[in-house]
C-alpha cells in the first residue's frame, strides 16, 4: 500500500471518532510513554500490569490498557471503566454487547490499535531494529519461499524485509485467531518493499484465504505495521495523538 493511500488524522483520545463506515478501518497509534492512571482498568487488567519486571514494561501496559479503554469508549457510546473485555477461544480479547471489532498490537514505545466492524481483524506493529538473531527467527518461522525473498536483500533492505514479512504473518495468525497455535510457514505472504502487500500461498484449510486484504504501512518513524482483514476494499485511517506543546514524536 502507497503512502497516498492511507487517510490521516489527528485527534485527542478524548474526542470523538470519525464515523466507522462499513468497509473502514480505523488504526490509532499510541504513544505508550504517556503517563496514565490506571483507575479506569479492571482487577485483571492491573493483575496483569503488576506482574511486569520493569517499571517501564508495567507503565507502558497501563498506557497502552487506559488508552485502548479511552478509545473504544467513544466507539461503544459507555464511559471507559464501563468495557467489558471477553477472551476468545483462540486468546484474543473482544468486547462483550460489541458496536465494534479490534485488535490491538504494541512494541517498544508505540500500540497499534485497529478498529473495524469487519469480523476478521489483525494488527501488529514492531520496532524495526537490527539484531543478530533475526536470520534465525526468519529461518524457523518463515516459509522457503520467504527466506528466498529475503535472501535477494542486504542491509536495511533486509531488516525492512524482514519486518515486512513479520508484521504481515504476524496480522494474519491475530486475525485467524489462532495467535501462537499458527504454523507460520504454513502461507507465504510477499516480503519485499516494493511489492504489493499480499498472501501468495495457503496451503491448509486453517490458513486464510488469499482474497484477504493485507495492508503495510509505517505508523510512526522507525516502525513497521501490518493489518489483515476479510474487507474486500478496506479504507485505511491512521490516527494519530495530537503532539502536546513543546512535545515531540
Amino acid at each position: 500500500m502507497n503512502h497516498d493511500d492511507i487517510r490521516e488524522h489527528f485527534f485527542s483520545l478524548d474526542d470523538r471518532p470519525p464515523e466507522l463506515a462499513p468497509n473502514d478501518i480505523h488504526c490509532w497509534v499510541i504513544s505508550l510513554n504517556t503517563p496514565a492512571n490506571d483507575e479506569t482498568l479492571d482487577d485483571e487488567e492491573r493483575d496483569r500490569a503488576s506482574r511486569f519486571h520493569f517499571d517501564r514494561d508495567r507503565r507502558r501496559f497501563i498506557a497502552g490498557h487506559v488508552a485502548i479503554r479511552r478509545v473504544l469508549a467513544r466507539y461503544q457510546y459507555v464511559q471507559p471503566h464501563d468495557l467489558d473485555f471477553a477472551i476468545e477461544e483462540g486468546g484474543r480479547p473482544t468486547l462483550a454487547d460489541a458496536r465494534v471489532n479490534f485488535n490491538y498490537s504494541r512494541s517498544e514505545e508505540w500500540g497499534l490499535l485497529a478498529i473495524s466492524n469487519a469480523k476478521i481483524l489483525g494488527a501488529d506493529i514492531e520496532a524495526l531494529r537490527m539484531s543478530e538473531d533475526l536470520a534465525d527467527v526468519a529461518r524457523q518461522h518463515f516459509s522457503q519461499a520467504e527466506q528466498s525473498a529475503l535472501n535477494d536483500l542486504s542491509g536495511a533492505a533486509w531488516t525492512e524485509g524482514f519486518f515486512n514479512c513479520w508484521t504481515r504473518k504476524e496480522a494474519i495468525v491475530k486475525a485467524m485467531g489462532v495467535g501462537l497455535a499458527a504454523s507460520l510457514d504454513a502461507f507465504d505472504v510477499s516480503v519485499k518493499s516494493e511489492a504489493r502487500p499480499e498472501i501468495l500461498r495457503a496451503t491448509d484449510d486453517s490458513a486464510p484465504a488469499r482474497e484477504w486484504a493485507l495492508w503495510s504501512f509505517k505508523p510512526i518513524d522507525g516502525y513497521q505495521a501490518a493489518i489483515a482483514t476479510n474487507l474486500a476494499a478496506p479504507n485505511l485511517h491512521v490516527l494519530r495523538e495530537k503532539m502536546q506543546s513543546g512535545s515531540r514524536q
